[in-house]
């Protein structure tokens, strides 16, 4: 019978004898071989790892948005089931906690604010701001918001902020504060005053609270209060009290509604841009001022400014005045405008 084994003359490889360096060649690529597939292994786990905490991550975000959502939805059902002036305010201001650290509510009447509601200050502070009234001519920051009915942000200085919030919330320097008006019936009834210094303050959310607050109050002011309000001492109006030299100041009061509309444009884009000279470059303004040499110190940026605002503002209306000039005065120089330096090149003009 046939013999179906292994012929007698098969080697293994256990029966060769290796020689050293064979021997080292084998180890080493079975030592680069194994070194392979662990950082392999290690690079499919850390890929999985990744993608684990990506999905984690997109999960804790969908939820924090979904709790916000939720938050914002009860707020918003609060001020529609408030019943008072007063329960509006305080609605306002309960409603702002997960939205920043502090803030408190100023009512507007005439040309005065005063302390409504308060959030995130000890017991005093608190009573003490509740009592508190000022002149909204004391705060240019407030001054703004009431004048243009658009959103501000400023820095906390008694001249921006008034006296009171500066002591009361205890700023600290070129600290960042934000200000939100309640329109009601054409003007401005409140303003949302917030500050945050450990989270980032949600911009959206808080406008979203001013518009709801805005809304209660309409449903709680008497039907014949819906006419339009006209210009009073803190309501919308042009503040021209000091006008470049040699430049006539439009009369608000003769001005008709599409006439008004360019100046309050203008307004608003030039507290903008001032504001952002204040708010990138707050060490450079120091020094411009105590050079008495702000321009030169900020002449990219005011140079910048002046162009944007030559070019949104400054054409296609005739009664039109550098608001700007005013703005920068007003906010960088504490109203000297001597301070900003002789080589400034002044006021610009209408185009034609």
């Amino acid at each position: 019978m046939r013999s179906t084994g292994a012929p007698q003359n098969a080697l293994s490889l256990t029966d060769v004898e290796l020689s050293p360096a064979f021997q080292d060649l084998l180890s080493r690529a079975l030592k680069q071989i194994s070194e392979q597939a662990r950082v392999e292994v290690q690079s499919q786990i850390a890929a999985r790892a990744g993608e684990a905490a990506d999905r984690a991550a997109a999960l804790a975000r969908a939820a924090a948005r979904r709790e916000l959502a939720e938050e914002l939805n009860q707020a918003l059902r609060r001020l529609r089931e408030c019943r008072e002036i007063a329960e509006v305010w305080e609605a306002l201001a309960a409603s702002t906690a997960p939205l920043c650290d502090r803030a408190a509510v100023y009512s507007v009447s005439g040309g005065t604010l005063r302390g409504e509601s308060v959030r995130g200050l000890d017991p005093r502070s608190s009573e003490r701001l509740r009592e508190s009234v000022f002149l909204i001519e004391e705060a240019g920051a407030f001054a703004g918001v009431v004048e243009t009915l658009e959103p501000l942000v400023a820095l906390a200085s008694a001249s921006e902020v008034g006296a009171v919030n500066l002591d009361l919330f205890g700023h600290p320097a070129d600290d960042r504060v934000y200000l939100f008006p309640v329109l009601s019936r054409h003007s401005v009834a409140g303003v949302l005053y917030v500050a945050s210094e450990s989270r980032e303050v949600e911009i959206a959310a808080l406008e979203l609270l001013s518009l709801a607050a805005a809304a209660a109050l309409d449903s709680l002011l008497p039907s014949e209060a819906a006419a339009p309000v006209k210009s009073e001492p803190g309501l919308v109006s042009i503040r021209v009290e000091a006008p470049p030299a040699g430049v006539r100041a439009p009369d608000w009061e003769t001005l008709s509604p599409s006439e008004q509309e360019p100046h309050l444009r203008a307004q608003r884009l030039a507290r903008v841009l001032a504001a952002e000279i204040r708010l990138n470059r707050p060490d450079a303004v120091r020094s411009g001022r105590a050079r008495r040499d702000l321009y030169s110190v900020l002449r990219q940026e005011i140079d910048d400014a002046r162009e944007t605002y030559r070019r949104e503002c400054m054409g296609g209306c005739a009664s039109m005045i550098d608001y700007l000039h005013l703005e920068l005065v007003r906010s960088l120089t504490n109203g000297d405008a001597r301070l900003l330096g002789s080589s400034y090149p002044g006021p610009l003009r209408p185009v034609g």
